[in-house]
C-alpha cells in the first residue's frame, strides 16, 4: 500500500501559481522518537496545540497506551495512567484543547477483556474517572466529546438490560442516560457544542438507524438523509453546534463527504472532483473550509474543501514549494483530521514506512487564509487560470457577495472591470 512522493502527487487536481506577499505554506512531521502518535481531531482554535494518543511500539497494529498533548512552543507532554489501567485512547478534546476525554482499561481497548472506564484529562494530564448512572456507577462507559469548560462530557454507557445508551457525563456526578426516541436497540452521543447546549448522536431501533441533534432540553431532531437507504455519520461539529460534517453512504457503502447546516437543515454532499469517495472530519466555525480525505480507490489524500471545490492538500503544498515529508521515503493513508478556527493550520495522520515497519505519525500544515491570495486567484486554489474567471462570472451573475471584489458593498459592473484588470495581470 505504500506510495512514494511522486505517486502521492500524481493523482487528482494539479495546482500551480505562486505566493502573494506574506503568504506561507509549510508541512512538518510531529513525531516523538520511538513513539507512534496519531491526532484524534484535537486542535486548538489558534492551531498551536494538538491532542492525540499513541503507543510506544512502532507498528500499524500497536495498541494505544498513552494520551499526548503537543504544542509548538513546548513539544510533547505524555499523559500516563495508573498501572492498573495501562491502556488508553483519547476520542475528543474541548474546543480550546484544554480538556481531553476518552477511556482507560486494564486490557487493550476494543479487546472486550476488561471494562472501559471513561474519563477526562485536564491541561496538566490529571485523569478524572467519569461515573456511570447512579444505579450502575461502574457500568462500562465511553466518553467521546467534552465541553470547553471541561465540566461535561458525552458518550455511551452500557445500561443493564438495556444495552448501550446515549449519556451525558457531569465530571463530578452520575451519568444522565437519555431516552432517545426510536432507539430500542441502542444510542450514543458523539459530539457536544463548546457551551454544552447542543449534542449530536446516533440511534438504532425497530424502524432503522439515524443521526440526531438536540438543543438544550428540546426535542430530538433527526437529521435528514438523501435517500431512504442512506446512512449518515457525523464526524465533527463546529463549536456552536450549528454545522456538522461527516459522511453518508448508500447501498454501495462508499462514503460521500457532507456538510449539514442548521440554517438550511439539509445534507449537502461535497464535490469529489476526480476522486471516488471520501469523508470530512472537521470544519472552521463558519464552514468556509472543511477538511478530511479523498481516495482514488487505492491511495488516500488529505483533502480541503473551499469555495465549492475539493483540493488535494499535498498537491497544493507541493505546487507552492513545500517538500512532502522528505525524511520519509514512503507514506500512505493520509487524513486531514482537524483545522484551526482561521482555517490556516491543518493537522492529521499518515502511515509511514521504514524498512519493514509501518506506523502512524502526525503532521501539521499551514496555508494562507481565504481571501489572501492575489485578486486573480478568485477560488483561492493557488493559481490564476480560466477556472477563476468562470468562478467569478458565476458568482457575479448570481450577485454573490463574493463577487464584490472592489469591496464597496455591492456587486456591480465595477467589480467585473476590477476583476478583469486583475485577471489580465495574473499572479506574480
Amino acid at each position: 500500500m505504500s506510495r512514494s512522493v511522486a505517486q502521492c502527487l500524481g493523482f487528482g487536481i494539479a495546482f500551480g501559481g505562486s505566493l502573494a506577499a506574506g503568504q506561507t505554506y509549510a508541512l512538518r512531521a510531529v513525531t516523538s522518537g520511538a513513539n507512534a502518535v496519531q491526532v484524534l481531531g484535537g486542535l486548538s482554535p489558534d492551531g498551536t496545540t494538538i491532542v492525540g494518543f499513541g503507543s510506544t511500539v512502532l507498528s500499524s497494529e500497536a495498541v494505544p497506551t498513552f494520551v499526548f498533548r503537543w504544542t509548538q512552543a513546548g513539544g510533547f507532554e505524555f499523559f500516563s495512567n495508573a498501572s492498573a489501567t495501562p491502556y488508553a485512547e483519547a476520542y475528543g478534546t474541548s474546543d480550546n484543547a484544554q480538556f481531553t476525554v476518552g477511556v482507560v482499561s486494564a486490557e487493550p481497548v476494543g479487546s472486550g477483556a476488561a471494562p472501559l472506564i471513561a474519563g477526562r484529562w485536564d491541561s496538566v494530564g490529571t485523569f478524572t474517572p467519569i461515573q456511570g448512572p447512579a444505579d450502575a456507577p461502574e457500568a462500562p462507559r465511553q466518553a467521546f466529546a467534552v465541553t470547553n469548560d471541561g465540566t461535561r462530557a458525552v458518550g455511551v454507557v452500557a445500561v443493564p438490560d438495556l444495552g448501550e445508551r446515549a449519556a451525558i457525563f457531569p465530571i463530578d456526578g452520575p451519568a444522565e442516560v437519555l431516552s432517545v426516541p426510536g432507539s430500542e436497540f441502542g444510542s450514543r452521543l458523539s459530539h457536544v457544542s463548546a457551551d454544552g447546549n447542543t449534542v449530536f448522536g446516533t440511534f438504532i431501533g425497530q424502524q432503522g438507524a439515524g443521526t440526531f441533534r438536540r438543543v438544550g432540553t428540546g426535542p430530538f431532531q433527526t437529521l435528514p438523509v438523501l435517500a431512504p437507504d442512506n446512512q449518515l455519520l457525523v464526524r465533527n461539529i463546529n463549536a456552536a453546534g450549528t454545522i456538522a460534517v461527516g459522511y453518508t453512504t448508500d447501498a454501495s457503502f462508499l462514503p460521500a463527504p457532507f456538510v449539514w447546516r442548521e440554517s438550511s437543515n439539509q445534507i449537502e454532499t461535497l464535490p469529489l472532483g476526480d476522486f471516488l469517495n471520501g469523508e470530512t472530519f472537521d470544519t472552521t466555525p463558519d464552514g468556509s473550509r472543511i477538511v478530511g480525505y479523498v481516495t482514488d480507490g487505492g491511495e488516500w489524500y488529505p483533502a480541503l474543501w473551499q469555495n465549492g471545490q475539493v483540493i488535494n492538500l499535498l498537491q497544493l503544498l507541493a505546487s507552492n514549494g513545500v517538500e512532502i515529508l522528505p525524511e520519509y521515503p514512503f507514506f500512505y493513508f493520509w487524513q486531514a483530521r482537524a483545522i484551526s478556527a482561521d482555517g490556516t493550520t491543518i493537522t492529521g495522520s499518515v502511515y509511514v514506512s521504514e524498512g519493514f515497519v509501518d506506523y502512524p505519525i502526525t503532521w501539521l500544515a499551514t496555508i494562507p487564509a481565504l481571501g489572501t491570495s492575489c485578486a486573480a486567484d478568485f477560488n483561492n486554489d493557488g493559481q490564476a487560470d480560466f477556472i477563476d474567471y468562470l468562478d467569478f462570472v458565476g458568482a457575479y451573475s448570481q450577485e454573490d457577495p463574493a463577487a464584490d471584489v472592489d469591496g464597496n458593498g455591492q456587486v456591480d459592473f465595477f467589480d467585473y472591470l476590477t476583476f478583469s484588470v486583475a485577471f489580465d495581470e495574473g499572479c506574480e
